[in-house]
Parts: structure tokens; C-alpha cells; sequence
């Protein structure tokens, strides 16, 4: 492949990412790629989520249109805290996971997780069918948006289903419709200098003591490993380039 058929590709692959996240960015608050007809049958939401930041409490409303409330203006290191309550409706026990996502990139580190009053780490919980769970997410905002607002979404994710965010309840519609619930979300400015993930933990209050991780031996090993094999990679595609050229 020649130097002009290779940017041309390159542009075109950038171009089709770009248009790409243009509409996803766009769509996002009513989520196309969720099954709601399967999710609404595994998960009865208890009401928006209700975040907390500098002692205010925020409930979240399904507002895409105005981003004017809720909305925050946080600076990295700040601590945000997302408390939300569903119930299982599935027939048999179920792996379980809380999670947060933002459309644009990692701009928080998860500091807590916790089920029912209990600390869970990077572990899943077990879903008990009928049973009724209280989620609260403990994040610190470590990456600035850089005049970008972003809607941060929290929910649960089932083994086998998938990832199910926090929506307002499913309306009735005519058979055969494909119904995209509005997503309830905050809408947050983060801005500051990019902070490291805290790795090590932090003191919370009233949480307490929050260790996220153990520090590994084979930390740095593992590293230089991935960057070894970076390199072949890209060794062996520079020289299968020269000989088809």
C-alpha cells in the first residue's frame, strides 16, 4: 500500500470515528444499545439517583434538553458520591456489578463501591430475586473536561445482560415498538489539573479508611511485558509493509 492510499485510509477511519461519536453523543441519553425489554424484566429502578457533592444532595432528573439542573462544576480531586436503589425481579440468583461511565472518557477513579451498607471492591455481589439493594459509588474526579459538560450516568450490570443504566421508568407503548427510556444523569464540569488515580486509598468520611488496590510485585514486570510486546507488534507490521511495498 502506497504513502496516498495509506492517509486516505487513515482520514477515512478518523472521519467515520468522528461522525461516529458525533451521534453517539447525541443519542446517548436514551441508550439504543440496551435491551430494555430484557432489562426492565431483570431490574425495577426505586427512583432517580441522588448525588452528593460538598454536603448538597442532588437528585437526578432525565433531562437531557436543558443541562441546566442538575449540574456541577467539580475540580479534580473532589470527591462525588452517587446512592441509587433497585430490585432484582430475575427468577434465579444472578453476578451483580455497580458501575458509573461517562460518554467522552475516564474522568473519575472509583474510590468505593458498596452494596447494602457492605464495601465490595473490584468484586461482583450476588442478586437475590426479589430482594431490594441500596448501591453507593464513591468516585474523585481526576481527569479535567476541558469546557465539555458531561452527563455522568450511574447502574448495574448483570452477568449474561449486560450493562443497565440508571432510567426512568418504561412507559407503555403500541407492540413491536423499541422503547429507549430517557436516562436520569448529572451533568458535571471537572476542571484543575489531571490527577493520578488514587490508587492507595484515601480517608473518607464518613466511609472511612478506603484502600482500592494492593501494591503487586509483578506490577512493573507486567508493564514492561505489554510494551515488549507493543513493540514486536509494531516491528512485525513496519516489515510486512516493506515487503508488500
Amino acid at each position: 500500500m502506497n504513502k496516498s492510499k495509506t492517509l486516505v485510509l487513515g482520514a477515512s477511519i478518523l472521519l467515520l470515528m468522528l461522525s461516529g461519536y458525533i451521534v453517539g453523543a447525541a443519542a446517548h441519553e436514551e441508550e439504543p444499545f440496551v435491551d430494555w425489554e430484557v432489562a426492565y424484566s431483570y431490574i425495577e429502578w426505586l427512583g432517580p439517583p441522588e448525588y452528593t457533592y460538598q454536603g448538597r444532595k442532588i437528585v437526578a432528573v432525565p433531562d437531557p434538553v436543558s443541562r441546566i439542573d442538575p449540574h456541577i462544576t467539580m475540580n479534580t480531586g473532589d470527591i462525588l458520591y452517587a446512592r441509587y436503589r433497585f430490585r432484582f425481579l430475575g427468577e434465579d440468583p444472578i453476578k451483580a456489578d455497580a458501575f458509573y461511565l461517562t460518554r467522552l472518557g475516564l474522568d473519575f477513579g472509583i474510590l468505593g463501591k458498596y452494596v447494602n451498607g457492605k464495601f465490595i471492591g473490584g468484586s461482583y455481589f450476588r442478586a437475590e430475586p426479589g430482594q431490594t439493594y441500596e448501591v453507593l459509588l464513591v468516585l474523585r474526579a481526576i481527569t479535567p473536561t476541558k469546557g465539555v459538560t458531561r452527563h455522568l450516568h450511574v447502574g448495574i450490570s448483570l452477568e449474561g445482560i449486560g450493562n443497565i443504566p440508571v432510567a426512568e421508568p418504561m412507559m407503555v407503548h403500541l407492540p413491536g415498538e423499541r422503547y429507549h427510556p430517557r436516562l436520569y444523569g448529572l451533568f458535571v464540569d471537572i476542571i484543575g489539573e489531571k490527577q493520578s488515580e488514587p490508587l492507595a486509598g484515601l480517608n473518607l468520611r464518613p466511609v472511612g479508611e478506603v484502600k482500592v488496590v494492593e501494591d503487586w510485585f509483578w506490577t512493573p514486570g507486567s508493564i514492561y511485558a505489554n510494551i515488549g510486546i507493543a513493540a514486536a507488534f509494531m516491528a512485525v507490521m513496519y516489515f510486512a509493509g516493506k515487503r508488500r511495498g
